[in-house]
């Protein structure tokens, strides 16, 4: 799976809930590195300080990279710097938590913006909640996940199978999970994914012998995500924002009951294609 089956538009995807409970937001990212999506997820973040905006996960898709959070371990880098060159893999260093992880094709990454105090969480007990939502993901594939004591994310048969790190910033988060859908796994010889010395990684496909479509496992995620934030939330929200919506000559709306999709290259004010023409 290579970057060119991404799009360069982003989308704009309103789950909407019952009429007295927020919305949660799925926003698609066009491709984009890792540092250009820290500073979407930044300038979302604000907004959702700020209540502009309800609680929402932004997807995205990364080209080839290997990132580790502020206190991550250079020595769990295993590639020498002309060894990334050779495969043209970068190596950066994000604001979050966590350690060295792989991002790249054929993974499903998800970035919830959330306000931790409207769903009575902790960073730790919201830690838990992604990795329930990724277990619940893997269940509607049969594919049975758990969590391992002491290591965070999620694993299948003693195999990583996602990521999980965050930030927590004024009581909102950003950042999130990286699940392996169908990722050249060879890349992650070059690395000790999360500090986990000798532990493999596996991956949707590896485990099924078929790799299932991104979009079908997007939706999982986020229909797992939306339950679990919408359950918890006490705060009352209109049931569409109606400055979120763009003009239509963004693109076209199509009504699909709980959800109404939109091509979109700005959201609530955030520019969300800061490469693409007007």
């Amino acid at each position: 799976m290579g970057a060119a089956a991404w799009d360069d538009v982003a989308r704009l995807i309103i789950v909407t809930a019952p009429t007295d409970i927020a919305p949660l937001l799925a926003v698609r990212l066009p491709l984009m590195d890792v540092l250009e999506a820290s500073a979407v997820q930044r300038a979302y973040a604000d907004r959702r300080k700020a209540n502009a905006v309800p609680d929402t996960v932004l997807l995205a898709r990364h080209p080839p990279t290997f990132c580790t959070g502020v206190l991550g371990k250079d020595r769990n880098m295993l590639a020498t710097e002309e060894e990334r060159r050779h495969i043209g893999v970068p190596y950066v260093r994000l604001d979050r938590g966590g350690d060295l992880m792989y991002v790249g094709p054929g993974q499903v990454v998800a970035y919830p913006i959330v306000l931790l105090a409207d769903l009575g969480l902790d960073p730790i007990r919201y830690l838990r909640l992604l990795e329930e939502v990724v277990i619940r993901a893997l269940a509607d594939f049969r594919i049975n996940a758990v969590r391992i004591p002491g290591s965070t994310g999620v694993w299948v048969g003693g195999a990583k199978i996602a990521g999980v790190a965050v930030k927590v910033s004024g009581g909102v988060t950003t950042y999130g999970f990286n699940l392996n859908v169908d990722p050249d796994l060879a890349m992650f010889r070059h690395i000790v994914t999360c500090g986990n010395m000798g532990r493999p990684v596996t991956s949707m496909a590896q485990t099924l012998g078929l790799a299932p479509a991104l979009e079908a496992v997007e939706e999982r995620v986020v229909a797992h995500l939306s339950e679990m934030l919408v359950t918890r939330s006490p705060r009352l929200w209109p049931p569409i924002y109606p400055h979120l919506l763009p003009p239509v000559p963004w693109g076209k709306a199509e009504g699909h009951g709980r959800r109404v999709v939109l091509d979109v290259r700005h959201v609530a004010g955030v520019d969300l294609a800061p490469d693409q023409g007007q």
